[in-house]
Order: C-alpha cells, then sequence, then structure tokens
C-alpha cells in the first residue's frame, strides 16, 4: 500500500486544478476565461491535478452520495438529514488506498450569489456528522472580475473569498474545523481571477491527517 497523501498535498492540488482549468480554457477558446465554461471542466481539471499526487489516492467522479457514505460506514440508524441530499451526485470523491471513502470535494465555477456554495458547505457538513471513514470536505470555486472605476478587480474577487469563508464558519459553527485556502488573485490587466478552497473537518473525528 502506498504512502497516505497529506491534506494540505490535496489542496494544493486541487488550487492547481482550478488555475490549470482557467489557463486550458484561455488558451482553447482564444482569450476566454473560465466563467464561459462547464463547470465540469473545472471538476476534470481538478481530477487529473489530484492524479500527480505523489502517493496512493484514487478519485472518482459524479459518485452517488448516499453509496459514498454507505461504503464509508456511515449508513446506520435514524433519517439522513436534508442538507445532505442523499439522492444526488458529488463532484468529486477521494479515496483511501485500502478503498474507503476520505474525502468530498464540491467544485462551483463564478458564483454570482451565495446560496449554491452554502448547499455544499451544509451537504459536506450533514455527511461529516456521521460516523465514517470520511475525513473531510472541501467546497471550492473559481472566482473572476472585471476592472471598474469603483472597485478594483482584485478586491471584488478577495472580497468574495473572505465572505465565503465568514458564511462557513457561521453555518458550520464551533463544531468543525474551518479553513481557508487559496491562490490570486491573479491580476491580469487590471482584470482577476482566483480559486478557493474551504476545507471542513469534524473537530471531534478521530481519523487522522
Amino acid at each position: 500500500m502506498g504512502k497516505q497523501i497529506a491534506i494540505n498535498v490535496i489542496i494544493d492540488h486541487v488550487l492547481d486544478g482550478i488555475v490549470t482549468a482557467q489557463n486550458e480554457y484561455v488558451k482553447m477558446s482564444g482569450g476566454l476565461w473560465l466563467w464561459n465554461a462547464p463547470e465540469y471542466l473545472i471538476t476534470v481539471n481538478v481530477a487529473q491535478s489530484l492524479l500527480k499526487c505523489d502517493g496512493t489516492l484514487y478519485v472518482t467522479l459524479e459518485n452517488s452520495v448516499y453509496n459514498a457514505l454507505k461504503d464509508a460506514g456511515g449508513i446506520g440508524k435514524g433519517i439522513l438529514q436534508y442538507d445532505m441530499r442523499h439522492n444526488g451526485k458529488m463532484d468529486l470523491l477521494i479515496w483511501y488506498a485500502k478503498n474507503d471513502p476520505r474525502g468530498i470535494i464540491e467544485i462551483k465555477n463564478q458564483i454570482s450569489g451565495y446560496d449554491p456554495i452554502i448547499s455544499d458547505i451544509k451537504r459536506i457538513k450533514a455527511m461529516l456528522i456521521k460516523d465514517s471513514t470520511m475525513q473531510f470536505g472541501l467546497s471550492c470555486f473559481y472566482d473572476s472580475a472585471a476592472k471598474n472605476d469603483k472597485k478594483s478587480a482584485f478586491e471584488k474577487v478577495n472580497t468574495k473569498f473572505q465572505k465565503v469563508l465568514e458564511l462557513a464558519i457561521t453555518e458550520l459553527g464551533e463544531a468543525f474545523e474551518v479553513k481557508q485556502f487559496t491562490k490570486g488573485p491573479f491580476d491580469i490587466d487590471g482584470d482577476a481571477f482566483g480559486a478557493c478552497c474551504i476545507f471542513i473537518k469534524k473537530k471531534s473525528s478521530n481519523n487522522g491527517e
């Protein structure tokens, strides 16, 4: 069995995948930014980036939420929380080398409001509350902004990053560890883009990093 990959390495590769998706779409489209592309382009680039980690890691796309929790040993007595949306699918599921689910990744492209991100955070929260092999969750997104006279594009992207962190802390409460990781915002001739990940882990979890 290969070595387990540290969470900070996983996060770094997720952020790299989002930035790569931006750069690749600019190249393939002749200059369009990633917000014009389907969200799935980001998901695929993140999955490919994760496979470059030095260690053993498996990734599945659009995994059933219910099946992921079942494989993680989290299906037991009681009703599954509505926020889990257990009949749906998650964007990415990271597996331990021993074939147990380890982490859930949800991805959004250019959010215009905060509800989609909060919905992802609530799903992750509902899954991590269950006693299972699931160790952590990442709520990730790409954002960009155009320059104008009132506020710089860099400031607009950075403000959204900070707002999402504030909302995540409020939603998750004291029972969860919450950290933000970013790449960017990057200033491109006055416009800006960046990648953001909100790391979520239940504080009472006995699973190690």
